[in-house]
């Protein structure tokens, strides 16, 4: 595995706790962990991992939809669950795929 993914997996770890803590944000619901949501971690993760995977493994349509719908389902099911608001979803995945761009 790259380093350089790892390196910047751990870092999207790290912000994403560390700006849970500052900016206090409450999720919508007290179902699901902790009490702070923003940025969405799975959204984060999802959008950090799809951008890595078609930028440096594969770019070709197949991948694309299967990231898109991976990322995209993600997205949903965590609204959907109440876990997070939209903005904390969108706003996670935007932070992921600068991260995974950046990578």
């Amino acid at each position: 595995m790259d380093t350089r993914f790892i390196l910047y997996f751990v870092l999207s770890l790290l912000l994403n706790t560390s700006l849970k803590i500052v900016v206090n944000d409450p999720r919508p619901t007290d179902n699901c962990g902790t009490h702070y949501g923003w940025p969405s971690g799975h959204s984060q993760f999802a959008s950090f991992l799809g951008m890595y995977l078609l930028l440096n493994v594969n770019s070709e349509l197949p991948m694309l939809i299967t990231v898109v719908t991976g990322v995209s389902y993600t997205m949903y099911t965590r609204l959907y669950m109440g876990c997070h608001t939209l903005f904390q979803v969108i706003s996670g995945g935007i932070i992921g795929g600068i991260l995974g761009y950046i990578v």
